[in-house]
């Protein structure tokens, strides 16, 4: 699906290119503008066809057909839902409906949860440039807090917490968070002192890379066919400004049309087709992957205020780092020797391709620190009409408590070789520090190291050293040091025979 996607990206830039060469004749290609819905089998007599509708069934009519039985078949066997979501989300999103619309301009993104106990506001000022900045806002249903329902009498707890359930407020539980990236707004092709290394995954800042390997794509469609057909396409529709817009069964000459639509459905299915060898020839798979491994470093801070009888006001601080070895500075940088604009783009190249050949390697870091901490709790008395205390209360008091949990991941292609196939060494450390009041809770920490032996294409031995400051963290009480060998395998592989 990511190559026939990226396919689809190729072929349009093909197309806008040449379409930039026609001065005098309006037309939009179909496939960017129809959608699956639109699609349409132009013999069908019983529903109105459109000249896109029809263009996109020539175009995938295997598609088109398979689409249709899936949609029958999914509405058929559909189960249906017997208990509707919780209506908090609909109800507060209602409330905010206006407020919202005054702020459209500042408001990226809105979101009711599945289950309807929840709605999200995302703000992100900042989404483009060295500096990303993104706000969000949760509003959750409130709920008491387990504390305080456990301090009630189990005689009269559920009339209790049920009265008190619908004196909470729809804004009583939000949780504000703040996230923070940096981000390289253009990362060139040439490595140099200025530009040695990029960081951030914005796709954007790749570009220059991404067209240097694609410096000699397939044109696609004959602009001089494209030309022709779009010039033969308005002749049907004498006067019409957007041809794909009407009807098929509207054209002055309706077999005529059929055929062009065909011809040039045969002519697109051609040069993706050529693209699609492109793409696969090029290696251009791996390049997601290596954009998505380079180093990248986020902070998130949020505050969570669950209201008086929901608990604790909490925050959290959260930064994450995460690291590929294989990524476009490590391409970027094979490529260093060269300075001219050819030279980087013939080199670039290579070294995808021997990327591909050789095998991405997989090595990866991943490091996480998250700090969280709950202020001090207190509800002295409890009542549910403003002045009569519940009988029986035991007031509720929870000491600050904070944790501090750190892990990092990290893996690594060794050069020992099992069966032509590579060991693969996985390092995994974990640390949990907590502290309620002034006495320290727990203070765990657990690392693995697991070394990945192969025994050919399907078969691996994974063998697992563990080490933990307590005994009790590991499986056997009787060490600190702690082992595991197991074996994995590829069952398609093995039943199939294949590789």
């Amino acid at each position: 699906m990511r190559r026939f996607f990226l396919c689809l990206v190729l072929l349009s830039t093909a197309l806008s290119a040449a379409a930039q060469s026609i001065t005098t004749v309006p037309v939009t290609t179909p496939s960017s503008t129809t959608t699956t819905a639109d699609r349409c089998d132009p013999d069908d007599t019983t529903k109105p066809c459109t000249v896109a509708g029809a263009y996109e069934f020539f175009l995938h009519p295997a598609v088109v057909t398979g689409a249709q039985n899936q949609v029958k078949e999914d509405v058929t066997n559909t189960n249906k839902a017997t208990t509707p979501p919780d209506e908090f989300a609909r109800r507060l999103h209602n409330s905010y409906q206006d407020y919202l619309n005054l702020l459209s301009f500042a408001i990226n993104d809105v979101k009711e949860s599945s289950d309807g106990k929840a709605v999200v506001v995302r703000f992100n000022p900042l989404r483009e440039g060295h500096h990303l900045l993104g706000f969000t806002l949760t509003a959750s249903k409130p709920q008491l807090a387990t504390s305080v329902s456990d301090a009630i009498p189990e005689t009269i707890r559920t009339s209790t917490v049920t009265t008190l359930q619908k004196q909470l407020s729809d804004t009583d539980d939000l949780t504000w968070s703040a996230s923070y990236s940096l981000a390289t707004v253009k990362c060139p092709a040439n490595w140099s002192d200025d530009a040695s290394r990029c960081y951030g995954r914005t796709p954007k800042a790749y570009r220059e890379i991404v067209s240097a390997l694609l410096s000699d794509i397939p044109v696609g469609v004959d602009p001089g066919k494209e030309i022709k057909f779009a010039r033969e396409l308005i002749g049907f529709y004498p006067g019409s400004s957007s041809p794909f817009a009407e009807r098929v069964d509207a054209a002055n000459n309706v077999p005529a049309l059929k055929a062009k639509l065909r011809e040039l459905a045969a002519l697109d299915q051609a040069a993706r087709r050529q693209l699609k060898a492109f793409y696969e020839s090029h290696h251009l798979d791996i390049v997601p992957t290596l954009i998505d491994n380079q180093p990248q470093v986020s902070g998130t801070a949020s505050v969570r205020s669950p209201g008086r009888l929901g608990g604790a006001q909490s925050s959290t601080a959260t930064i994450e780092v995460h690291f590929g070895r294989n990524n476009m500075n490590s391409l970027r940088k094979s490529c260093q020797a060269f300075t001219t604009e050819k030279a980087i783009g013939t080199c670039l190249k290579q070294q995808l391709d021997l990327m591909a050949d050789g095998g991405l390697l997989t090595d990866k870091i991943v490091l996480t620190a998250a700090y969280n901490r709950s202020n001090k709790y207190d509800v002295a008395m409890l009542t549910t009409d403003g002045t009569t205390p519940v009988v029986g209360f035991m007031p509720v008091s929870l000491p600050k408590t904070s944790e501090l949990n750190v892990k990092v991941q990290g893996g690594r292609q060794l050069g020992g070789m099992v069966t032509d196939q590579p060991i693969h060494a996985d390092l995994s450390i974990e640390g949990i520090r907590s502290i309620e009041g002034t006495h320290r809770k727990e203070n765990r920490w657990v690392g693995a190291l697991t070394l990945s032996i192969p025994l050919g294409k399907s078969i691996t031995i994974p063998v697992t050293i563990q080490y933990a400051n307590k005994r009790e963290f590991l499986t056997d009480k009787n060490a600190g040091i702690g082992a595991h060998l197991g074996i994995s395998y590829r069952l398609p592989a093995l039943f199939s025979g294949g590789v």
